[in-house]
This record gives C-alpha cells, structure tokens and sequence, in this order.
C-alpha cells in the first residue's frame, strides 16, 4: 500500500473486526440470557470447557504431556489460573450482576488498558497511544460512574469485568514471553 492503492487487506481487516464484534456482542447476550434463565455460572464455564476438553482430550492422549512438561507445571498452572477456568467464571459471575453491554464494553476496554499498562514494562508509550488509552480510561468511567450511584450489584459486577480484562492481560504477556 506503498503508492495508496488498498490492495484488500484493509477490506478484510474491517470486516474481521465488524464479524469479531458481533460474535463477541452476541456472546455477552447469549450468556446473560441463560445465566437469567437457566444456568449458573458454573454451569456455563463447564459446559465451555466440557466442549473444548472433548475435543482436546485425543489431541493429548496421542502428544502425551511432553509439551506440557517442556513448559513445566507452574508455568502451566500460571496460564490455566489466568485465562483458564477462573476466567469465564469470573465474567459469567459479572453477568449476574451487570447487564451484557456493560461486560461488551467493560471486558475488551480493560484488556486493552491493561495490556498497555504491562507494555510500559519493556517499552514507551507513543503520544498516540497514550492518547487511545486515555479515551478508553474516560469511556470506562462513564460506564462505571451511574453504577456508583446506587446499584452496588451492577458496579461489582462491573469490576469483575475489569479483573478479568487484568488476568487476560497478564496472560497475553506471559505467553507473549
């Protein structure tokens, strides 16, 4: 893109990022739902992991535990506790007290605030992306500053949002490592 010509890419990056948007919208919805009719917490992460497990298992029986060795068990324990089980646990446990917007917005914003948090670690921040990161400090105030105001329920459910905007972070940066 050199001489100005879009040669597709962009096309494709934009709807990537719409399709990415509506699953991950859909995803809040679709949870919130059955957390209000049906399910628990629990129930919805085992059913995310029994499915996932499922697949995996022969993948595992057939390796072994040698990548897993390699990687060793604290490592592995590490992530697993990061982005593993606790981590949907911790959302869906949100969405029993806040509305799915709230984890659509709350959830996406905090990773992005915390990954750049962990990036001034080994890096320094463009004025451009101090700017970004900014703005997203700014929208997630307007989203947690009515639920200060009365509903205890909705700003606990928001900081669970965050918290888990914090461990997927830090799991994104140890596996970047």
């Amino acid at each position: 893109m050199a001489d100005g010509r879009d040669t597709g890419d962009t096309r494709l990056a934009v709807i990537a990022g719409l399709v990415m948007i509506a699953i991950y919208a859909a995803q809040f919805v679709a949870a919130r739902f059955s957390l209000r009719e049906h399910l628990t917490a629990t129930d919805m992460a085992s059913l995310r992991f029994a499915g996932a497990g499922a697949v995996f298992l022969p993948i595992v029986w057939r390796r072994g535990l040698a990548t897993m060795k390699a990687l060793g068990w604290r490592r592995g324990l590490t992530l697993a506790a990061l982005a593993g089980l606790p981590y949907p646990l911790i959302i869906n446990w949100g969405l029993t007290h806040a509305p799915a917007a709230h984890a659509a917005a709350l959830c996406p914003a905090s990773i992005v605030f915390f990954s750049f948090l962990l990036s001034l670690f080994r890096e320094s921040a463009s004025r451009r992306r101090i700017i970004g990161v900014v703005t997203i400090i700014a929208g997630l105030l307007l989203f947690i500053a009515p639920a200060r105001t009365g509903a205890s329920d909705v700003l606990f459910g928001d900081l669970l949002f965050i918290g888990s905007g914090a461990m997927f972070s830090t799991y994104a940066v140890l596996v970047q490592r």
